[in-house]
């Protein structure tokens, strides 16, 4: 025979677990042995999260942010301005330099196999991103002889750096998801990709209007200096915040 109180108790948490509200305050003394859920104010506590803004500081997530709208700036960014950068530099057709763009779009596939590759390796997101970065400086700097060097050194030079910039973008997901054992995964994807989405809209707005004033060669001098400064803040962060974060568990707060 089921205590009349215990079926109560049991279709109560139901009735609660079907819309997702903690299991109610029910006083499980007298009808079973212990209690398995708990009562009074620590019912309250079930679902709760630890506050965002220390998670948020500790992590080095404002620099992440930094970091993440930069490196968008470098992929998306520049690749959305690679026809008219060819055009007007080397003198080519608007069909020759689409066609680059394309071509420049297939190879960046390449940077998804790169990234899987490296962090197997690495470990560690932060250091994954400024490795690949400090890879795409050279390149960045070729590209300071834009109009003047050969155009497929030129061409060769976005393709490696957009796939490198491209791999880092994949990232983001590994990045997200060290915050899930604080059940805020979902809040840093949206701020993560709110950054990225602003990084580009800062590409394409601003680049034109440089390249119109000062050149193509003002760009490029640009890319070479935000792209040092994202490396050495993934570096610093890597190294300290970010590698303390990924080894700390919630218990020890």
């Amino acid at each position: 025979h089921v205590p009349e109180d215990l079926l109560k108790a049991l279709d109560a948490i139901t009735e609660r677990s079907a819309k997702m509200l903690p299991p109610p305050t029910v006083n499980f003394k007298g009808i079973v042995g212990k209690e398995p859920y708990p009562v009074g104010k620590k019912a309250a506590q079930v679902g709760s999260r630890p506050a965002f803004l220390p998670i948020f500081l500790r992590s080095g997530l404002p620099v992440i942010m930094i970091v993440n709208m930069i490196i968008n700036m470098l992929s998306i960014g520049v690749k959305s301005w690679v026809p008219t950068m060819m055009m007007e530099s080397y003198d080519i057709s608007a069909t020759w330099a689409s066609m680059q763009t394309a071509i420049t779009y297939i190879v960046n596939i390449a940077g998804s196999f790169a990234v899987i590759y490296a962090f197997r390796r690495i470990k560690n997101e932060l250091l994954c991103e400024s490795s690949y970065l400090f890879i795409c400086i050279p390149f960045y700097v070729v590209l300071l002889f834009i109009g003047r060097g050969p155009m497929w050194s030129m061409l060769m030079s976005v393709m490696v750096t957009t796939t490198f910039t491209y791999a880092i973008g994949n990232l983001n997901v590994r990045t997200s998801s060290a915050y899930e054992k604080y059940r805020c995964s979902a809040t840093v994807s949206g701020i993560l990709n709110g950054m990225a989405s602003f990084g580009i809209f800062v590409a394409n707005g601003s680049f034109g209007v440089i390249a119109q004033h000062w050149g193509w060669h003002a760009v490029t001098v640009i890319l070479v200096s935000v792209g040092s400064l994202a490396a050495l803040l993934s570096l610093t962060v890597g190294l300290t915040s970010w590698k303390k974060f990924k080894l700390e568990k919630p218990a020890e707060q």
